[in-house]
């Protein structure tokens, strides 16, 4: 049996030749590195443009992933919304047969109107019962007398507000926090107005919603006769301007 040759010594151009493989794989590596991390660098820019949203800067350090239309496995750090979302938006007071007293708005009513204008699609991040806050907030500072109703038994009505310095006015509102894809349907309406027919002691239904209204309500005979002294649908876009003037009919009341 032959004995295995003992190792050779590797000759310098062998030498020299690993060298120079090993450096090259060595800088191959940095410039990937440096790829990488350019390309990190174009993504974040894009994430921030695609956001947009104003309240990335109360909240930029705590990333929610949500995935990105047009960028396969890429992710959009959609900050979670501010904590003045989160806070009471009013304050209750006497407890009657029909839900709470408005006592006091709370600033954070004002701050959050401050947030939607700036970005519509914070309205969205709302739950329903803020909005119901939200709608009795603003009936409070527009001068009116105002119950937040229970968030369940309220018959069919989450806002009641009266005023009686320009006649006695009562109104009815329900508030409904949809998504902007979800238009209120047309049997809602009517459900409505069953409410005030079974109540009579009224002066207007009203629907406010975040959403739309489903097409043909405004083509509907028996539901166009009422509107808008008794009956009044108000979308997500005529809500923001209807919360924009609450808000700046307080403000001139201070001046």
């Amino acid at each position: 049996m032959t004995a295995p040759a003992p190792p050779r010594e590797p000759t310098g151009a062998e030498l020299k030749a690993f060298s120079e493989a090993q450096a090259k794989r060595r800088s191959d590596r940095q410039r990937l590195y440096a790829d990488i991390a350019e390309q990190d660098m174009e993504r974040s820019a894009r994430r921030r443009m695609a956001l947009g949203r104003n309240w990335m800067l109360y909240f930029a350090d705590q990333p929610a992933p949500k995935e990105v239309q047009g960028e396969r496995n890429e992710l959009l750090f959609d900050p979670p919304p501010p904590e003045i979302l989160l806070q009471a938006i009013v304050t209750l007071g006497q407890k009657t047969l029909d839900g709470h007293v408005i006592d006091l708005v709370t600033p954070a009513w004002f701050k959050i109107i401050d947030l939607m204008l700036a970005d519509s699609r914070v309205m969205f991040d709302l739950d329903p019962r803020k909005w119901e806050e939200m709608v009795a907030a603003a009936y409070s500072e527009l001068g009116y007398d105002v119950i937040l109703t229970p968030r369940s038994g309220d018959g069919g009505r989450d806002v009641i507000a009266t005023r009686d310095d320009i006649g006695r006015i009562r109104f009815f509102e329900q508030v409904k926090a949809y998504a902007p894809d979800r238009p209120v349907p047309a049997d809602d309406v009517r459900a409505l107005l069953g409410v005030l027919s079974a109540e009579g002691n009224v002066s207007k239904g009203i629907i406010t919603t975040t959403s739309t209204f489903a097409p043909g309500i405004e083509k509907d005979v028996n539901l166009q006769r009422l509107m808008p002294y008794h009956l009044e649908l108000r979308s997500g876009e005529q809500l923001l301007e209807w919360l924009r003037d609450a808000k700046s009919q307080q403000t001139l009341r201070k001046l």
